[in-house]
This record gives structure tokens, C-alpha cells and sequence, in this order.
């Protein structure tokens, strides 16, 4: 049995010299007991243990570096730590407010485009790779075919999208496709058009549509996806890679759109990823740290046993999410780490590599039985 820190409180030098010889050998062996478990806890780290690697100092994980370093044979790689310049920022231009009389007074002007005022365009001109032309099918008003070649072409416009590298030709290259949209005349006079398909979202994102008019194709859209949720990056930030890496020039509010229209787009997904997630017959579980400016969040990771679905949640460390997400009644095996929220699962796997960082954790205790148990375990 553990002393307490009250029994620990109330010992003095004075209480221990007036202790009988057999009373200070059992005292002892508490404090013996007591010790090594202080000791063995104090030693714990990410490599023996379950504790996360931001729970380390950083001069901590450079002694563990150099520990693990001369136990292994193997030489380990240093990383690159040379510190990135970080560009400049992107000038903006200045907007003079503009004033103009009213009643006698002077007021500043409107926010947004003034009347009369010259239009902005794109000033980056890509050469075009495809042309893809729409025609309307059937006449809106009799619902008769149409004669294609009774057709005028009304409007366009151009579409910047990423043809992603294989085997056969790696790298990445910009298209330019240009969308060209007709209307015909039916033989009965009505004049049916052919529009870009557009859809509003539903849900919580009820200001956002989608449409097939967009400047920013699917591939293109996925990698600015990419660099912004994986990478972190901003939006000033994506907009200088893009520029630097692909010679692409976009605005900062085109970057943002597509990020929200991407979102809006693969709404209806989520329910069905979710779906399988819960239907799962083995699932990989795990968190990690997360901040949002702040704010300290937790990432949480759902895998299915087919590897087919990877789904990522941002939340508080607890088990409201989990809750949320399998419910009470999840019938599959849960693979997971020793973390309490997953304890109530019946079904429950232990990580194969925190079950040999809890043995690599014994071997190195201070109690031979432990270090002996720790040891074999480790070899097998």
C-alpha cells in the first residue's frame, strides 16, 4: 500500500529515530516502493510510454535522440532545420475614398464598385489546350430535338485545372479548357440556351452555391484543398506557391471560393463516409494535438480495416465525440491506444506500438521482475 501525502506530512527525522528497527524496515519498503514508481513515471516518455510527443521538452527530446542513437547500430538522418526565408508580403494597392456631394455635405462613398467605374479582368492570359462546346437538346417549349446546326454561341469561359503526373509522365502541368455555351432555334420560334449547371447547398452552408462556371478546375481545387487543410497554409500563403511553383496567378478571393465551394460540393459525402465508418468491422482510432491560433484542439483519426475511408474530426479531448461519431452500440474491433474513452468498448485492440513502448517502459523500471517480464516481451 502507497503512503498517502498525509501520511507523508506527518513524518519527520524525530518520528523515524523513535521507530523500532522491524517498524523502519517495513516503512522502508514502502518508501522503496514508493520511489521507484516516482522514478519509473519521471522516466516515461513518447518511446516507453503512452505520453504524446508534444508532452516533451524540447531538451528532452534531444537526450532521447542521442539515448536511442547510441543504442542503435543503425545511423539516424538528421533533419533539415535551416530556417525558411519567408517571402514578402503581397503589396496591396491603397483605395483613396472618393467623397462626393450631397446636400451640401460631404459623405464618403460606398463601399464596393462605383458606378461607372472601369471593370477588372484577368491580366494572366494562358494559352488554351481544349475546347469543350455545350448544346441545348431539346426545345424548353415543345420538348422537340433541336438542330444543332441552327446554333449561335452566346457565351464562355475558361477553366485552369491540373493534369496529375503517373509513372509515364511524373510531374504536374497546368490545362486551359475553354467552355463554350449555345443557343438554338426551334422550329416552332423559342430560342432554349444551354447553361452551366448550378445548385444551391443545403444545410449550413445555404449562402454557398455550386456551379459549373468556375475558373478553378477539380485537380486544381484538390491541391489548393491540400495545401490549405494539410498544410496549413494561408490563403496569401497558397496564393505565392501557386505563383512561384505553377507560374499561376489567382486572387486571394478566388482561393477562398473555391474552398467554400468545395466544402458546400462534398457535403452530401459526409453522411456516407460516416456510414461506413460506424459499419466498420475493425476501425483505427487515435489523437493527436491540434491548435487552432489559440486555441489547443485535438485531432481525431477514424480508419476503416479496408483502408478506404479516413475521417478527421477537430474537437476537445473527451469522449463526447467518440460518443457522437460510434454511439453505444458499435458491434466492430476497435484498435486503439490506452487512452480511458476507449475502455468502455468491449471489442477493444491495444496498438501493437504502445504495447512495446509499455514493455520497453518495464525493461527499463528499477523492479527486476518488471525488467525481467519487459525484457522477453520484447523479444517476442
Amino acid at each position: 500500500m502507497q503512503l498517502s501525502n498525509h501520511d507523508l506530512s506527518q513524518l519527520s527525522e524525530e518520528e523515524l529515530l523513535n521507530l523500532s528497527e522491524e517498524e523502519l524496515r517495513r516503512l522502508s519498503i514502502k518508501l522503496l516502493t514508493d520511489l521507484k514508481e516516482a522514478r519509473e513515471r519521471l522516466n516515461q516518455n513518447s518511446h516507453n510510454s503512452s505520453r504524446p510527443p508534444s508532452s516533451e521538452a524540447p531538451w528532452e527530446k534531444d537526450t532521447q535522440k542521442e539515448k536511442d542513437s547510441s543504442n542503435n547500430s543503425e545511423e539516424a538522418q538528421e533533419e533539415d532545420t535551416s530556417d525558411k526565408k519567408e517571402s514578402p508580403p503581397i503589396e496591396k494597392s491603397d483605395k483613396l475614398s472618393q467623397q462626393s456631394p450631397r446636400n451640401g455635405t460631404e459623405e464618403q462613398r460606398k463601399p464596393g464598385k462605383q458606378p461607372g467605374a472601369k471593370g477588372f479582368g484577368r491580366q494572366q492570359k494562358i494559352a488554351i489546350t481544349d475546347y469543350k462546346e455545350h448544346f441545348p437538346e431539346t426545345c424548353e417549349c415543345c420538348h422537340q430535338p433541336l438542330n444543332v446546326h441552327l446554333k449561335k454561341a452566346y457565351t464562355a469561359f475558361e477553366t485552369i485545372d491540373i493534369v496529375w503526373s503517373d509513372e509515364k509522365n511524373p510531374g504536374m502541368r497546368l490545362t486551359n479548357t475553354k467552355h463554350t455555351y449555345y443557343e438554338s432555334t426551334c422550329h416552332c420560334g423559342h430560342i432554349t440556351i444551354k447553361e452551366p449547371h448550378r445548385s444551391n447547398s443545403h444545410g449550413t452552408l445555404q449562402d454557398i452555391g455550386c456551379s459549373q462556371w468556375r475558373l478553378v478546375g477539380p485537380g486544381l481545387a484538390s491541391l489548393i484543398i491540400c495545401l490549405t487543410y494539410r498544410m496549413r497554409l494561408s490563403r496569401e500563403r497558397v496564393q505565392e506557391f501557386l505563383c512561384d511553383w505553377l507560374g499561376l496567378q489567382l486572387s486571394v478571393g478566388t482561393i477562398n471560393n473555391t474552398l467554400h465551394e468545395s466544402g458546400a460540393a462534398a457535403m452530401p459525402i459526409e453522411a456516407e463516409l460516416v456510414k461506413e465508418v460506424v459499419e466498420s468491422q475493425l476501425l483505427h482510432v487515435d489523437e493527436t494535438s491540434w491548435m487552432e491560433l489559440t486555441t489547443f484542439l485535438w485531432l481525431w483519426v477514424f480508419s476503416t480495416d479496408t483502408d478506404t475511408v479516413t475521417a478527421y474530426w477537430i474537437s476537445t479531448r473527451s469522449s463526447e465525440l467518440i460518443e457522437n461519431i460510434l454511439g453505444q452500440a458499435y458491434c466492430g474491433w476497435l484498435m486503439s491506444d490506452g487512452y480511458q474513452v476507449y475502455r468502455k468498448y468491449l471489442n477493444r485492440i491495444r496498438c501493437w506500438a504502445h504495447l512495446i513502448r509499455k514493455a520497453k517502459g518495464l525493461k527499463e523500471g528499477l523492479d527486476k521482475d518488471s525488467q525481467l517480464f519487459g525484457e522477453q516481451t520484447l523479444k517476442l
